[in-house]
């Protein structure tokens, strides 16, 4: 299993909206940049993701479970661009604010990532239990 982050603006889909759409799965789709192509190709059902709002919020919301391989975007007229399907998994104890996460020093280079990078990335293991350390999360899931 392989773990991500995938970004997105609450004005335009939030974590609650996702969980109201994504009873029988979501396409995540109309992400148009080359290095979340190479990753939703690389993405596996039973992975997880985490669900981070941009915009004013700047938070980890909750994870997610991809439930989908890679597929065509449908939303993508020209074929280039690939999606996946996901569903809300949980809701984070804590939501997380990047400044905290700014604030653990092995974790710097990954706020600079989640802030500047591609709305979709990998996540390294470390990364993902220092998260859900920080979301209080009792167990890190799995």
């Amino acid at each position: 299993m392989a773990y991500w982050l995938i970004k997105s603006d609450p004005d335009k889909m939030s974590f609650s909206d996702l969980a109201e759409e994504s009873h029988e799965g979501y396409e995540w789709s109309g992400v148009r940049d080359e290095a979340a192509f190479d990753h939703f190709a690389a993405m596996q059902p039973r992975d997880l993701a985490f669900f981070y709002h941009t915009g004013k919020e700047n938070r980890f919301y909750g994870i997610v479970r991809i439930l989908s391989a890679a597929k065509p975007d449908s939303t993508d007229k020209t074929g280039q661009w690939l999606a996946v399907d996901l569903a809300v998994f949980l809701r984070l104890i804590s939501r997380v604010p990047l400044e905290m996460v700014r604030l653990r020093q092995e974790l710097e280079d990954f706020a600079d990532r989640v802030e500047n990078g591609p709305d979709v990335q990998p996540v390294s293991v470390e990364e993902w239990t220092a998260i859900c350390h920080l979301a209080d999360m009792p167990k890190i899931p799995e």
